[in-house]
């Protein structure tokens, strides 16, 4: 099982791993090393767990600390968790650390602590979920609804739906709706003017399944702003979605990955080329290098095009595209004028 991606220089080049379940030989060498350059680390074996990992090292706790509290990048809110769970971390501070945490999602570790650990009470826990400003605090506060010893209130989940901020709301007010929590009303009406997250891909749950009209669903598409809906406006051609109505969708999203959508069409519904291409050179979200490369690749878009849309393009993965183009294809983008 590879470790949790929390990344912490040390010197110039190496970088170290947050420790998950299952213990990590080479990360508990180097994070011991980095702690304390003195200290014996011959004895670390595979055979240890995370527990005796800290029974033999709990003297550098203080210094465990200040890792996770100067963490940049990843979510040392998880590596806490597991810290607390397995090594007997300080509780105190971490309840302060899950409280304060800037990065990751702090609201999913303050569940599992809630969960796996004594000491973690649901009043500490909402007011997490509460005070979060990153994360998703509407699926940690899902996640502990369904914990039948808390008896958490269905009202309460469904504030928290309400008044959240970031997350994905709507696809846990859709599987509330689908473990009959929630009626469909409500379901359908805050789904619709969600402004976060993907709704539209709830929307398109709700239509094939039956509980919406192709006339509702191809409104409340139409609206939505967030999310990737091109990429359902594609999905829905299979269900009989007028082919003209699924195009305005693409070539209007401002948001998601319209480019690989109108690759999409092309190579499976054999829409014009010019208008996937069009499309691809416009963008400005998604990935277009992608979705170039594949309608190069796939749909014979052409090698002068490929090479004008790899130099034009200003976002997606440009570096890999241009080794492939290069590797596959002896194309070498950078040296077009």
């Amino acid at each position: 099982m590879k470790c949790l991606k929390l990344y912490k220089k040390i010197g110039d080049k190496i970088m170290l791993k947050c420790p998950k379940k299952r213990f990590d030989c080479e990360f508990g060498k180097k994070l011991i090393k980095y702690l304390d350059p003195l200290a014996d680390i011959s004895m670390i074996n595979n055979g240890w767990c995370w527990k005796k990992f800290g029974e033999q090292f709990g003297y550098l706790e203080p210094k465990v600390i200040e890792y996770f509290e100067q963490a940049k990048e990843g979510d040392p809110s998880y590596a806490v968790y597991n810290l607390v769970r397995d090594c007997n971390l300080n509780k105190k501070w971490a309840r302060k650390f899950i409280n304060n945490c800037k990065i990751g999602d702090p609201c999913y570790s303050a569940y599992l602590l809630l969960y796996h650990c004594d000491n973690f009470d649901i009043k500490w826990f909402k007011k997490v979920i509460k005070n979060s400003k990153i994360g998703d605090p509407v699926y940690a506060a899902y996640a502990a609804y369904n914990l039948s010893n808390l008896k958490l209130d269905i009202h309460w989940l469904k504030q928290i739906i309400i008044n959240s901020k970031i997350g994905n709301p709507s696809i846990v007010t859709y599987s509330l709706y689908n473990n009959e929590k929630i009626d469909i009303d409500w379901t359908i009406d805050f789904i619709s003017n969600c402004k976060i997250g993907d709704p539209a891909n709830e929307i398109y749950q709700l239509f094939i399944n039956g509980n919406l009209n192709q006339k509702k669903m191809k409104k409340i598409i139409k609206k939505i702003h967030v999310g990737n809906p091109a990429y359902i406006a594609y999905c829905l051609v299979k269900y009989g979605v007028n082919m003209k109505w699924v195009k305005k969708i693409i070539e209007n999203s401002k948001t998601g990955d319209p480019s690989e959508s109108a690759y999409l069409m092309v190579r499976n519904y054999n829409l014009d080329i010019d208008w996937a291409k069009k499309i691809i050179e416009n963008s400005k979200t998604g990935d277009p290098a992608v979705a170039a490369y594949q309608l190069f690749v796939f749909c014979d878009a052409g090698v002068d095009w490929i090479q004008k849309i790899i130099n034009k393009c200003k976002i997606g993965n440009l570096e890999y595209i241009k080794r492939l183009l290069i590797k596959r294809h002896n194309i070498n983008v950078s040296e077009i004028k």
